[in-house]
């Protein structure tokens, strides 16, 4: 059964080099993109949590409890 499966699914399936590169590029763009995505989205994160701490006397909410 797994000799089968392995013949069958486990096999690179492009062997052109030009298909190779294409998919290689295409696959750092997408990493790169992701990734400075992700910065991007953790800078706005910092900036919204600062910009919260400096206006914490605005956004105060007394409790009623304690």
């Amino acid at each position: 059964f797994w000799t089968e499966f392995i013949e069958k699914y486990l096999f690179p399936t492009c062997e052109d080099p030009k298909e190779k590169e294409t998919l290689k590029a295409g696959l750092a763009d997408l990493r790169n993109r992701t990734v400075a995505g992700f910065f991007m989205l953790n800078i706005v994160f910092i900036i919204v949590v600062l910009v919260l701490q400096l206006q914490k006397d605005c956004l105060h909410i007394e409790w009623p409890i304690g």
